[in-house]
């Protein structure tokens, strides 16, 4: 699929998801289910379990002789989380039902999701390097970005926004690794 195609149809996932914020969380207020409770939380605050993964993922890069692809995997990550804290005060959006957390001097909004962007700026590149895990990647990325919903600290549009946001991320680090080799398709 071309990379306008891609923007049209991300443009136009994110304004549905806008459009159905509201009936998606009251929706998925009405599916909760004490096992699904345990499973969504311990997913919800699995940005250690990312971390982990990513650790195992780079010795298996290293060992796989692909460690140039152990530091753009961590800067794809690091950069989708200090844009999405950018974007988070410039935007503002308060949780929903006006849950805003504190943390020392830090608010922490709700637009875009850190969480989902963060574990989809690492799919495109652990998808190249690790076709044969393509589905297991997305998967659970997409277990990650739901926790958040499920667990009512994000709208669908902030997960939808933030999925995006570090696919895109990821994506402009692998072009970026290939320009900087000499093979890269503009």
């Amino acid at each position: 699929m071309k990379l306008r195609n891609k923007a049209v149809l991300g443009a136009l996932a994110l304004a549905l998801a806008f459009i159905l914020d509201d009936f998606a969380n009251r929706a998925i207020r009405l599916i909760h289910y004490a096992p699904l409770d345990s499973f969504f939380h311990w997913i919800s605050v699995s940005l250690f379990t990312v971390f982990m993964l990513m650790l195992l993922t780079s010795l298996a890069l290293y060992e796989g002789k692909k460690k140039d692809w152990i530091v753009p995997m961590w800067l794809s990550a690091a950069f989708a989380a200090m844009l999405v804290q950018v974007l988070k005060l410039i935007f503002m959006r308060e949780r929903p039902d006006g849950f805003v957390m504190t943390m020392l001097w830090i608010r922490d909004f709700s637009f875009p999701s850190a969480h989902a962007a963060i574990c989809f700026a690492l799919v495109p590149i652990l998808d190249r390097e690790f076709p044969r895990l393509s589905v297991f990647w997305i998967s659970f990325a997409s277990l990650v970005a739901l926790s958040r919903l499920y667990m009512g600290v994000h709208y669908l549009s902030d997960i939808v926004a933030g999925a995006a946001i570090g696919y895109l991320i990821g994506m402009a680090v692998i072009y970026l690794v290939r320009w900087k080799h000499g093979k890269a398709r503009v």
